[in-house]
């Protein structure tokens, strides 16, 4: 582990922020957590501070010292071949006091060390009450900002529409889609399962519904719309929104289109409060 000279670090607050990552290096063998501590400075964010750091290597450690059941704030105490003890509190600052059996688990982790012959650690057991207690803990109390956002989002709704194109050779152009085997396709504004879209306009007939340039499609007068039509963009489609793709059950759909994609389709939404 790492520890500030002047502060003990809170190694579970800083285990439990960061142990999906800490354990998914392929489980490695851990023989000191300078890194792990270092990197994720106890609270997830990375340390720029530039405070002084000591390497406590697994090496040195000759006895693990349990806390004490009475103790209001357990402290896990490592000592090292020098005889110089190392203290390890076992708060964590957001979620209180861990529980026994995830002390216990770092424990052992610690005593493990001292069994292997190249002074490795085995956290299996922490990793598994951790990941235990994580299942088993009490809600997080809900903050200020938690209560603005369910109040600005509560009964909004996000209607979502495709729009669907395909890519007529004899005309060397996009269009409607035409064909026979297009189905609902052919009205243009589709859901995401190429239906045509339950909220479609049904005054329109399909020619009418295919001619707009906007999603024809409205929600109940129960809803009221609260902004325009807007084309989702992202990493996987062009600047205007499409993505390009064999047919409508293709597997993928890529920004630019290739040899055999003769299908393109992007996304339109609308929020309704």
């Amino acid at each position: 582990y790492s520890a500030s000279v002047d502060d003990a670090p809170d190694l579970l607050g800083a285990l439990n922020a960061s142990t999906e990552k800490i354990f998914s290096q392929a489980m490695k063998p851990i023989t000191k957590l300078v890194t792990s501590m270092r990197e994720f400075n106890f609270d997830g964010s990375s340390s720029e501070s530039g405070d002084k750091y000591e390497t406590f290597e697994f090496r040195e450690l000759r006895q693990v010292v349990p806390p004490h059941e009475e103790e209001e704030c357990p402290v896990l105490v490592l000592v090292d071949s020098k005889g110089l003890r190392h203290p390890l509190p076992l708060l964590c600052p957001e979620q209180g006091k861990k529980g026994q059996q995830v002390i216990e688990a770092l424990e052992h982790g610690f005593k493990s060390a001292l069994d292997h012959a190249d002074s490795t650690a085995n956290w299996d057991e922490l990793r598994s009450a951790l990941r235990q207690e994580s299942r088993v803990a009490p809600p997080r109390p809900e903050t200020e900002d938690d209560t603005k956002n369910a109040l600005r989002d509560a009964g909004s709704i996000t209607l979502e529409v495709f729009e669907v194109e395909r890519w007529m050779l004899m005309a060397n152009e996009w269009q409607v889609p035409c064909l026979p085997t297009d189905k609902d396709l052919r009205w243009r504004w589709v859901d995401s399962t190429g239906r045509k879209h339950p909220c479609l306009d049904a005054s329109l007939d399909r020619n009418a519904a295919a001619s707009k340039k906007v999603p024809p499609c409205e929600l109940e007068s129960l809803f009221q719309k609260s902004g325009d039509w807007m084309v989702s963009l992202s990493d996987q489609t062009d600047s205007n929104g499409w993505s390009y793709g064999l047919s409508w059950r293709a597997s993928t759909w890529e920004p630019k289109p290739g040899l055999f994609d003769h299908l393109r389709r992007r996304k339109w939404t609308s929020v309704y409060k």
